[in-house]
C-alpha cells in the first residue's frame, strides 16, 4: 500500500489576517520586552548581557532561575555601574 498522506485545510482569510497581526504585535514587542527585563540587572549593578542565559540549550532552566532571582532583588540604590 501506498503511503498515508494527511490533507491540511487551507487557511481562511480571517486566519491569515490573525497570523500577520500576532506576528505584527509579536515584533512590536520584542525590543521593548528585552529592555525591560536588561533594565532590572542594571539597576541591581549587573550587566544585561545576563539574559542570554536562557537561549542556551541546557541552560534554559538554569537562566530562569538566576534571572528570576535577579528580577526579585531590590535595586541598589545610588549610580550603577550602568549610569
Amino acid at each position: 500500500m501506498g503511503e498515508a498522506t494527511q490533507v491540511l485545510p487551507v487557511p481562511t482569510g480571517l486566519a491569515v489576517a490573525g497570523l500577520v497581526l500576532s506576528a505584527f504585535f509579536s515584533l512590536a514587542t520584542l525590543v521593548p520586552s528585552i529592555a525591560v527585563a536588561a533594565r532590572h540587572p542594571h539597576d541591581t549593578g549587573r550587566s544585561g548581557w545576563w539574559q542570554l542565559l536562557h537561549l542556551l540549550p541546557c541552560g534554559f532552566r538554569i537562566g530562569i532561575i538566576v534571572l528570576a532571582i535577579f528580577w526579585i532583588l531590590p535595586s541598589t540604590p545610588g549610580p550603577t555601574g550602568s549610569d
